[in-house]
């Protein structure tokens, strides 16, 4: 499970995000990609179940997608993992 990164605010603007960090970077994120992010809360595998029901793909490709898009943010440190 995953948080915003302190300092990142996230403003929807027609189903996609854009996440905004103080020093001023922003990142765009697409609807497949906010829908990722409306869910990092829940554990790993729910999101990959809810994913594939959203977008009717496999288990393996959504695996590897969400993976993909978490490596990423956490790489530009839009998010942490949340340990609570």
């Amino acid at each position: 499970m995953y948080r915003l990164s302190n300092g990142v605010t996230a403003e929807l603007i027609d189903r996609c995000y854009i996440l905004l960090k103080e020093n001023g970077d922003a990142a765009t994120l697409n609807e497949t990609a906010s829908f990722i992010l409306d869910n990092m809360n829940k554990d790993q595998e729910h999101l990959i179940n809810l994913f594939c029901k959203e977008y009717m793909t496999d288990h393996k490709t959504a695996q590897t997608d969400i993976e993909e898009l978490i490596a990423e943010l956490l790489r530009r440190e839009l998010i942490v993992a949340d340990l609570v």
